[in-house]
């Protein structure tokens, strides 16, 4: 079991995958390990006093004179949406998977737990950061960041560099840590052989701060050994904010010009590593504007 404040008017109308995660936790936190979701949805959308309308449709859709049998529909296709993403999810990760459907009741189908599953618990909670209190928000985000690392590293040749840029420094990684953000800049262009833009930053005019990480959370790159520019780098950024217009805003922060306006002679690829499941009913990616589309976990 684990303990959050679940809140529902704290989830996106729209948002399925949050819902299912919503259901996730409250199964996590049951005595006997099961959520039935048409109980959870009912009172988290207020059904019983009447205001179901609020959670039930999407915006375009709220009809304020709707009827019992109406909600009652309306219950039913986001219980039915409901069932097919928890099958994605367990289709997808099989026996890491700690959960599975029984009739219309999720169920916590493992007795003990794997590493696997404790993982997949961590992502769930990182994943719903506004259910915690502020210091385990704090933990969860320096923990997610990483795992964030641990992913980057196995995407990479075995002998890259893989190192922690953010607040998340710990002595089993290469860090940046006890420099103020100008000091982290040159240390990090000098790791990759190359200097800062000085043209555009110096010592004087770059915020002169203690710590932060200057929206990169992990850098990797392939060190060559005749110190070229242009070599293969990753600049990853770990959110895990649900916020859509956040997550967005913080993949500028990776981008390659951003970086490319910081350190001479690089060519970054920027990653954004989140901890949400951006899934819909249909196992396609969750998109509500396709223009700014971030990745699914």
């Amino acid at each position: 079991m684990i303990s959050v404040e679940l809140d529902s008017s704290k989830i996106k109308k729209h948002a399925l995958y949050q819902w299912a995660d919503f259901v996730e936790l409250a199964c996590l936190m049951d005595d006997d390990g099961e959520a039935p979701l048409g109980e959870i949805l009912r009172e988290a959308w207020g059904f019983e006093t009447g205001l179901a309308t609020s959670f039930a449709c999407d915006d375009e859709e709220t009809d304020p004179l709707m009827d019992r049998s109406e909600h009652e529909d309306a219950v039913g296709t986001k219980l039915e949406d409901l069932a097919k993403h928890f099958q994605l999810r367990e289709d997808l990760l099989r026996e890491n998977y700690p959960f599975t459907m029984d009739l219309e009741t999720l169920v916590l189908s493992r007795k003990e737990f794997t590493e696997a599953h404790r993982l997949y618990v961590y992502l769930l909670r990182s994943a719903n950061l506004s259910f915690h209190t502020r210091s385990d928000r704090s933990n969860l985000t320096k923990g997610f960041e990483r795992i964030a690392y641990h992913a980057v590293e196995e995407l990479i040749p075995s002998k890259a560099t893989v190192a922690l840029f953010g607040t998340a420094s710990h002595d089993a990684y290469k860090c940046y840590t006890g420099m103020r953000k100008y000091e982290k800049l040159c240390a990090f262009a000098n790791d990759m052989g190359t200097c800062i833009n000085d043209y555009n930053i110096t010592e004087d005019t770059y915020p002169d701060q203690d710590s932060g990480d200057d929206g990169l959370d992990v850098a990797a790159w392939y060190p060559f050994d005749d110190y070229a520019a242009h070599f293969p780098l990753i600049l990853a950024q770990a959110g895990c904010t649900a916020d859509e217009k956040e997550m967005i805003a913080k993949q500028h922060e990776v981008h390659p010009r951003t970086w490319t306006n910081k350190i001479r002679n690089i060519i970054p690829v920027a990653m954004m590593i989140t901890p949400q499941c951006y899934r819909d009913a249909s196992s396609s990616r969750f998109i509500r504007k396709p223009s700014k589309c971030v990745g699914p976990r």
